[in-house]
């Protein structure tokens, strides 16, 4: 059975609590890869909008199924909304639940203007310690994984009954 590719990165600003950017970072990857999903990880945290689309087009590039925008603190939406735009991967918005990053707050602007431009993502609240959390990621990851084995695979069905109409 085939392994779902996750693409890994996780964003902040630069004069924000990297620190604690840093450690969701490492605890997200490790549980992750726990889960059974393979980790394709961009190294560091993605401080501005243009290493964050960077990372997302070579993480694409390298295969991953579905991309996990990992908000470690407080970011300006448009670091995920650029990125998301550039890079057609589906992708989840995660935020954990830790009020001293303030990653709740830049996750949940970043969500609200993905919503209103229309663009299609799965978010997440949470700690990467919770399995049902990382149950959840890896859940659409699989899913994002099959519909990427599909892409432009044609269905047909030749003969059979017609159901009485």
């Amino acid at each position: 059975m085939p392994i779902p590719k996750v693409g890994l990165i996780t964003l902040s600003l630069p004069r924000e609590r990297t620190d604690l950017a840093e450690k969701w970072d490492k605890l997200a990857l490790r549980r992750i890869r726990e889960a059974g999903l393979e980790v394709l990880h961009h190294e560091g945290l993605a401080l501005t909008v243009e290493e964050t689309v960077r990372a997302a087009k070579a993480l694409s590039e390298k295969g991953a199924d579905c991309l996990i925008y990992l908000i470690g603190t407080w970011v300006y939406a448009p670091q995920v909304v650029t990125a998301a735009r550039e890079v057609p991967t589906p992708f989840i918005l995660w935020s954990p639940r830790d009020p001293s990053s303030f990653s709740l707050v830049g996750a949940g602007i970043t969500h609200g203007s993905l919503d209103e431009l229309g663009i299609k993502h799965k978010y997440v609240y949470g700690s990467p310690e919770d399995p049902e959390i990382v149950k959840d990621v890896a859940s659409f990851a699989r899913a994002a994984m099959v519909a990427r084995s599909m892409n432009g695979s044609r269905l047909a069905l030749i003969g059979g009954r017609c159901m009485g109409m």
